[in-house]
């Protein structure tokens, strides 16, 4: 794991974690993975599963997911194998040798598609504005 949680417990750790308000630029990456595995674990497991039934019941690339059978016969390992991929990038970095590593498996599986950039988009922004909605 490339970032830790602060030792202490308290309310307010994270925060003072930062001791001053944090770098967006420099510290984005910690600043998602404390925000989305310590500050938010609960909202964010529930993100991924409200961003994944979106994806399927809405969005235009319903169709290549029922030709691929992923969400009809798979569902289970298609939320599995999304957790491990975006957990590697996320607690790791994007940056690191397993953040990049799950991102060219995640490009690599999704490659195979002609899946237009807006679906991308849109499956990107449904993990912020479902549970938000």
């Amino acid at each position: 794991m490339r970032w830790a949680p602060p030792e202490s417990r308290s309310r307010y750790a994270i925060r003072d974690h930062f001791e001053a308000n944090p770098d967006p630029v420099t510290d984005h990456q910690e600043i998602a993975f404390l925000s989305t595995c310590y500050d938010f674990p609960w909202d964010t497991q529930h993100a991924l599963e409200l961003a994944l039934f979106r994806v399927f019941g809405i969005a235009k690339g319903t169709p290549l997911l029922v030709q691929t059978g992923e969400f009809l016969q798979r569902p289970q390992k298609r939320y599995d194998d999304t957790v491990l991929i975006l957990s590697e990038m996320l607690e790791n970095g994007y940056d690191s040798e397993r953040g990049r590593a799950a991102l060219r498996r995640m490009n690599r599986q999704h490659g195979r598609y002609a899946i237009p950039n807006d679906e991308y988009l849109y499956t990107l922004s449904t993990f912020i504005f479902e549970p938000i909605r």
